[in-house]
C-alpha cells in the first residue's frame, strides 16, 4: 500500500475518516459500493480488469471492520451481488469469490439504473455520520445515451444528482475499456477531472486514500488518518503544502 507521506498529491476530495488506526476508536463506518458495468463497450478484458480491480480493493485496500461493502453489476439488467455486507475476516474471501464468478453480460449500458442501485445500496446501509463512496466502474458511455445518461435531463437523471448531493455520496468515476468518454460523467463528480481515473491507477489512489499514515499510540489528531479531516481539505482545494501527522 502507498502512505500518504509517499502518495502523490491526487487531490481527491473523498471523505473518508478511516478508522482503521492503532489506538483510535471507530466512531464511524465506511460505506463503499462498487458500481460495475459488465456493457459490451467496457470489452471482455475489461471486465476481467474490472473484477482484478474490486477484488484486490476489497482484499488489501478497503479496512477491515469498519467497512460495508456492496457491489452492483449493471449492462441491461442490473444485479445487486453484494448488499452492504460488513467487511471482516470472516467475509472478506467470500465477497472476493463473488466477485471473481460475476459473468460479462457485453449488453446495454443502463449507466443509470446502476447507479440508482447503487444510492439505494448507500443509503439503506448508512447511519447518520456514515461517509459514504460510490466507485463507478465504466467505460463513461450510456446506451441508450440519452434516456441512460446520469448527467442528462431525465426524471432519473435529476433524482440521481439529487440522491448524490443530499445524501452527500462522493463519486469516484474509473475509467476502463478500449475507448473511454472522460468527459461524459464529469457532472456526478463536480466536473472535477482529479474524480476521474483509469483503471490502472485507481488503486494506488485508493489505498493511499485508505491507508494511515503510520500507527497512531494515542488519541489522534486532525489529519492523522488517510483522508481525515486536515488532509482532505488539503486534497480537497489541490495543495500540497500539508501532510499527514501523528503524534509521537
Amino acid at each position: 500500500m502507498i502512505s500518504l507521506k509517499s502518495a502523490p498529491c491526487v487531490m481527491l476530495a473523498l471523505p473518508l475518516a478511516l478508522l482503521a488506526v492503532t489506538g483510535a476508536e471507530a466512531t464511524s463506518i465506511n460505506n463503499v459500493v462498487f458500481v460495475m458495468a459488465a456493457d459490451g463497450g467496457v470489452t471482455t478484458s475489461g471486465w476481467v480488469s474490472e473484477k482484478d480491480f474490486v477484488e484486490d480493493t476489497i482484499q488489501n485496500v478497503l479496512p477491515l471492520d469498519v467497512t460495508k461493502v456492496g457491489v452492483v453489476k449493471f449492462s441491461t439488467n442490473t444485479v445487486t451481488a453484494i448488499s452492504n455486507d460488513p467487511l471482516n475476516l470472516s467475509t472478506q474471501s467470500n465477497m472476493v469469490s463473488t466477485v471473481a464468478g460475476l459473468t460479462f453480460d457485453a449488453q446495454y449500458t443502463y449507466m443509470s439504473d446502476g447507479i440508482l442501485a447503487g444510492i439505494h445500496e448507500l443509503d439503506a446501509a448508512s447511519t447518520p455520520g456514515d461517509t459514504k463512496l460510490m466507485i463507478l466502474i465504466s467505460n463513461g458511455r450510456p446506451n441508450p445515451s440519452t434516456a441512460q445518461n446520469p448527467c442528462g435531463t431525465t426524471s432519473e437523471a435529476l433524482t440521481i444528482r439529487s440522491d448524490l448531493s443530499s445524501q452527500n455520496i462522493s463519486v469516484l468515476n474509473v475509467m476502463v475499456g478500449p475507448d473511454p468518454a472522460t468527459a461524459t460523467l464529469g457532472c456526478l463528480v463536480g466536473y472535477d477531472p482529479n474524480k476521474t481515473v483509469g483503471i490502472a491507477d485507481a488503486g494506488a489512489l485508493l489505498s493511499a486514500a485508505f491507508a494511515p499514515s503510520e500507527p497512531v499510540s494515542s488519541a489522534p489528531e486532525p489529519g492523522a488518518f488517510g483522508l481525515a479531516a486536515g488532509v482532505l481539505g488539503m486534497l480537497a482545494f489541490g495543495g500540497c503544502a500539508g501532510r499527514a501527522r501523528v503524534k509521537g
